[in-house]
């Protein structure tokens, strides 16, 4: 089969073993399987992907709304809870901590539409669409191919990396979601950012997306893998902090009496806006098309951000903009302008480079090749 963005897909069930085997898990790994399930959930831990996948396929076949798995390696204590077989009810779900490391950058396209419902077939395919986009867009800044799949509702594209398990690499994942959110959601189509934590379950591939009731504008639909790259590569450590400290924190703000009217002070320079929309809930971001700074620069290299607090910021993906932050755009555009004095009290939650505080972010020493994880894993 093709999907319309041209792509090859798998058979939708026969294959699914060898997609999860291949694709998604290492041999061995535990991994946890989970669906709802008479007010609850069911599922259990298991290594034998086989019968996960057979155990999926019988929950998805028995009507459940969804099917969901882990998509990191989970400590292989948690087997105990349920080795290799599933409950009907279980009581207790792998956490963020049971995580050994982080082996995939999960990106969820979901088109915007009231909760509780399946996506119509213009959303659906709109969402192919703006993954294609930002699929493009990554491999533009040397990104190695994803996963493509259909969730269903909307695509996913999963990425391979290599992070422990921490603190800093949960918030190097989140900024790294928030900037592909900022540069390419739209009005019908976002990206879901909450997907930062370790332990996230994901959508099964080769099992069935029912939500809301089986109409014929509305339908339900089976989640599938669309495309794997062979060999599948991972996303250099240095990619991902790149992207990750390109979208900045705002700084505090100077005064909280007046909002900047950016929307108007964009509209007074020769910025040409590539599109704009709500952000971050409150906030709004403006994408440019070029950057001001190096108009070589495009691809939604640039934008510019209002933070639901009020508070400003500018940010291009390139190194050689690295220094260029709202000050820099303001003093470009305006050479008169002068920097007001700060609030006595305030202070920056970044530093004066326009990058992240180093607690933030994670540290290459820090990262661990394929190898590492399978010696930890095996440990």
């Amino acid at each position: 089969m093709v999907d319309p963005g041209g792509c090859r897909t798998f058979e939708s069930r026969a294959n699914l073993e060898k997609r999860i085997l291949s694709a998604l898990f290492e041999p061995g790994q535990v991994v946890e399987l989970r669906f709802p399930n008479q007010g609850g959930w069911g599922g259990g831990w298991v290594t034998d992907h086989r019968q996960l996948a057979q155990a999926a396929k019988k929950a998805s076949a028995d009507g459940a709304i969804g099917v969901y798995v882990t998509l990191n390696p989970v400590n292989p204590a948690l087997l105990a809870r349920s080795a290799n077989h599933v409950q009907s009810r279980t009581k207790i779900a792998t956490s963020d901590g049971d995580i050994l490391g982080r082996r995939w950058l999960p990106i969820d396209l979901d088109p915007v539409r009231p909760a509780g419902i399946s996506s119509t077939d213009q959303e659906h395919n709109l969402a192919l669409q703006t993954a294609r986009q930002v699929k493009t867009w990554l491999a533009g800044q040397g990104w190695p191919a994803p996963i493509v799949a259909d969730s269903g509702n909307g695509t996913h594209l999963l990425y391979r990396i290599a992070l422990p398990n921490s603190p800093n690499a949960l918030q190097t994942v989140r900024k790294c979601l928030e900037a592909i959110d900022a540069r390419c959601s739209t009005a019908e189509v976002s990206v879901d950012v909450k997907n930062h934590n370790a332990g996230r379950i994901w959508k099964c591939y080769g099992t069935m997306a029912r939500k809301g009731d089986n109409i014929p504008e509305r339908p339900h639909r089976l989640a599938q893998i669309m495309e794997v790259p062979s060999p599948i590569l991972e996303v250099s450590p240095e990619l991902l902090l790149a992207l990750a400290d390109s979208l900045p924190e705002p700084e505090a703000q100077r005064s909280r009496e007046q909002r900047f009217d950016l929307s108007s002070w964009l509209a007074r320079h020769p910025l040409k806006v590539l599109h704009d929309g709500p952000w971050n809930n409150t906030g709004h971001r403006w994408v440019l098309e070029t950057c001001p700074f190096n108009t070589n620069h495009t691809n939604r290299s640039a934008v510019v951000l209002q933070h639901p607090s009020g508070a400003v910021s500018f940010s291009c993906l390139h190194n050689s903009c690295a220094g260029n932050d709202w000050r820099a755009l303001r003093r470009l555009l305006e050479p008169d302008w002068r920097e007001p004095p700060p609030v006595p009290g305030s202070s920056s939650s970044h530093s004066s480079n326009g990058k992240f505080p180093p607690a933030d972010r994670i540290c290459l020493a820090q990262i661990k090749t394929a190898q590492d994880l399978v010696a930890d894993y095996a440990r």
